[in-house]
């Protein structure tokens, strides 16, 4: 059966999934239906070793910069705290995974040279950018 049907627009077999992964979650606790569809669960780092089952190798939820990805993540990694907070809405995706470790700030910059240069001078200040730029190797 594939994911997409009418209605909802979903697999019957979907929202069973979606609803005992809610529910296995956080029993005590009420999370929006559309967070529980898209909140996987990650497999452990790394490849299976040699004579490992890997029958988890199909992800329902998404990869990188999606917020179901970094649920998940979370709360692969021990830190449910950080994922109850951007489940709860208290807190995106993105800072808590910056918060996590596992994503580093970042900032976007014009693509005109001197505006770049500006922005990251009020950014870092003028010391900082011009430290950084010698030690560009040319």
């Amino acid at each position: 059966m594939g994911i997409f049907r009418g209605g909802l627009g979903l697999d019957p077999d979907m929202v069973d999934w979606a609803i005992t992964g809610l529910r296995s979650l956080r029993p005590d606790k009420e999370i929006a239906f559309d967070k529980a569809i898209f909140i996987g669960k990650l497999g452990k780092n790394g490849r299976p070793k040699k004579g490992e089952e890997n029958s988890d190798s199909v992800r329902v939820s998404g990869f990188g910069n999606s917020s179901a990805y970094v649920i998940s993540r979370l709360q692969r990694d021990n830190q449910p705290d950080l994922a109850e907070k951007v489940i709860a809405g208290e807190l995106s995706a993105n800072a808590a995974a910056i918060e996590a470790g596992f994503r580093k700030p970042t900032l976007t910059v014009p693509a005109d040279p001197d505006a770049a240069v500006a922005a990251l001078i009020r950014k870092f200040g003028r010391a900082a950018v011009l430290a950084a730029i010698q030690r560009v190797p040319p």
